[in-house]
């Protein structure tokens, strides 16, 4: 877990600088390739890019996986990096307790 969350925090945070935003992150989208550090996201379908990003609005859609979305994102607001994090987060908890208390 230790060496998941070495290689996809900076992946995660390369993919915001570049203006994107996943709003699906669970363990199913983090895979690993063949190398021992080669860990890659995947499944951009429901992905933002900076070129779509909306002011917040007051009650946005929900997309993603409810077991993995953030609190912001149970409370009507719109996806922001922010979230991907918190997604993250609750992948690596999931991975080291081998559930989510949810």
């Amino acid at each position: 877990v230790y060496l998941a969350a070495d290689v996809m925090l900076p992946l995660l945070q390369r993919m915001h600088e570049a203006g994107v935003v996943h709003r699906d992150v669970k363990p199913s989208n983090c895979v690993r390739s063949t190398g021992e550090r080669d860990f890659c996201i995947v499944d951009f379908g429901l992905s933002k890019s900076a070129g779509f990003y909306r002011l917040e609005r007051e009650k946005a859609e929900f997309r993603g996986t409810s077991m993995y979305a953030s609190l912001r994102v149970h409370q009507g607001k719109d996806y922001a990096p922010r979230d991907d994090v918190w997604s993250l987060l609750y992948v690596f908890c999931d991975l080291v307790s081998g559930g989510l208390p949810w």
